[in-house]
């Protein structure tokens, strides 16, 4: 007996000195639940994830890194992050401790600073357009969209037959979401956020995409309470059956799936991303990348168990078990394409992502340009006013 306690004793002392605390986002992604899951069926003991809402993330690793004793060894970061992060030695390069990443490089390029890699990709996040086929028939259309034109036509239509008041809705609060949105836009009108190798927001391309979506809200095709609504609430209006369109997260086609939750099962679909007439010919769809990965940080304690968990984390296993993500890896593209119609339009979609700039100040570059297309959005200010405006503050950045 006291033997079998000893043997207790060591295990549990083990795991207080050597946890790795795990600091995971919940909201769009891999769910709370599936990690739980995971780590409880490969029976680690030693990972303890806590979880946080998007808005908290960037805080809490902050407050950690500059704590005695740190909260969190890893952490799941944003790929905007990266570069704040590694330029103030708050993330540990992890170049020494993996190899054969098997990542495509368009997505492993996002974690890097200074030819660096300070997270390994661990969910694929991407923007895709989410469709009701239902409501869509009742309007005598077939096929969803595949231009903004096409969209605001059929938008305008299901509307005038009194099928829904607001056939799209949207994440556009004055929050990083709003970003993601308009950075899609602006690639649907031909456009992206540099000239010149320099920041440039008030482009043709820029003022074209502002001004849709004004339009958009001054038709009142677009639910108003968008300009409010966050992910989640863009995702309950939908599977609810109360829009006709929206962009979300992939997480969304998840939801839109499960009987416990979706009013539109067999209705809803995922779909390529419309673009602008104009660039009709030169590209079919356009996206947003929200990649996030895992970083261990500074000041951590563990080092080689923080390595040891993202090993675990990582194990292809985990993009098998909870595949309506898209997996890292490349080698398993060709299966997962394979797995659910759909799948191949995201895989698609991945390809065809525009980034949002990598920047040291990304954080002060987003809340400017947020609140100008804010202002727009509200109609204090016209789309070309407020781009210059904004263009002439981020210029000043120091």
């Amino acid at each position: 007996m006291i033997k079998k306690l000893i043997i207790l004793y060591i295990i549990l002392f083990y795991s207080y000195i050597f946890s790795v605390n795990f600091l995971y986002m919940y909201q769009a992604g891999y769910q709370p639940e599936d990690l739980i899951k995971y780590i409880d069926s490969q029976n680690v003991k030693n990972i303890f994830v806590t979880f946080k809402f998007y808005e908290d993330m960037y805080e809490n690793i902050t407050v950690s890194v500059n704590s005695k004793e740190p909260f969190y060894d890893i952490a799941l970061v944003d790929l905007i992050w990266i570069p704040e992060l590694a330029s103030n030695n708050m993330i540990l390069p992890l170049d020494n401790f993996f190899d054969n990443y098997n990542i495509p490089d368009y997505v492993l390029d996002q974690f890097k600073y200074n030819g660096k890699i300070y997270a390994l990709p661990y969910l694929v996040n991407i923007q895709h357009f989410f469709v009701n086929k239902d409501i869509l028939k009742k309007a005598g259309f077939n096929n969803p969209p595949k231009t903004l034109e096409e969209m605001e036509y059929q938008a305008k239509v299901i509307k005038e037959k009194g099928i829904l008041e607001y056939p799209i809705v949207d994440s556009w609060i004055n929050e990083e979401v709003l970003m993601c949105e308009f950075t899609w836009l602006l690639g649907a009108f031909g456009g992206d956020y540099y000239e010149e190798g320099k920041i440039k927001v008030n482009t043709l391309e820029a003022v074209k995409a502002l001004s849709f979506m004004k339009k958009l809200l001054d038709e009142g095709l677009i639910n108003p309470l968008s300009l409010e609504f966050k992910e989640d609430d863009v995702l309950n209006v939908f599977i609810n059956g109360d829009a006709a369109f929206t962009t979300n997260w992939t997480y969304q086609s998840r939801y839109m799936e499960d009987p416990r939750y979706s009013k539109i099962l067999n209705k809803g679909a995922l779909d390529l991303i419309p673009v602008s007439e104009e660039i009709k010919d030169k590209r079919d769809t356009i996206s947003v990348s929200g990649f996030q990965g895992l970083a261990i940080l500074k000041n951590t304690k563990n080092i080689k168990e923080a390595i040891e968990a993202i090993k675990v984390l990582t194990r292809s296993e985990f993009f098998h078990q909870f595949d309506n993500e898209i997996p890292i890896y490349k080698n398993m593209h060709i299966e997962y394409e394979k797995e659910k119609e759909y799948n191949k339009k995201k895989l698609i979609e991945l390809k065809n992502v525009l980034n949002r700039p990598s920047l040291v100040e990304y954080n002060k570059f987003s809340e400017i340009l947020r609140r100008y297309i804010t202002m727009t959005l509200k109609g204090l200010l016209s789309p070309q006013e407020a781009l210059n405006k904004a263009q002439k503050e981020i210029e000043n950045i120091k």
